[in-house]
């Protein structure tokens, strides 16, 4: 167990959705720079308005790995390119 600090930059689906059918610009995809905690033995989300928390049941679902040591979150060697289960 272990916590690691994280920026992400999700971008806004239905954004994504245009570019993948070719109308627009992946520059054009919407995406807000948040930072958060990824605490791999958390199993429920943080208080609201508290930092965006990461815990084991997100890491699952995006098949992410966290390496405590390094400090650090991978995606599962496995499945390098993409996440195994659909979210």
């Amino acid at each position: 167990m272990g916590e690691i600090g994280v920026e992400t930059a999700p971008g806004n689906y239905d954004d994504r959705a245009v570019f993948e059918q070719g109308y627009g610009a992946e520059a054009d995809i919407r995406r807000a720079t948040l930072e958060g905690i990824v605490d791999t033995g958390a199993a429920m989300l943080g208080p609201p308005g508290g930092e965006a928390l990461i815990g084991r049941i997100v890491l699952e679902a995006l098949d992410l790995v966290a390496d405590c040591a390094k400090r650090t979150l991978a995606p599962r060697p496995e499945s390098p390119d993409r996440p195994m289960l659909r979210v």
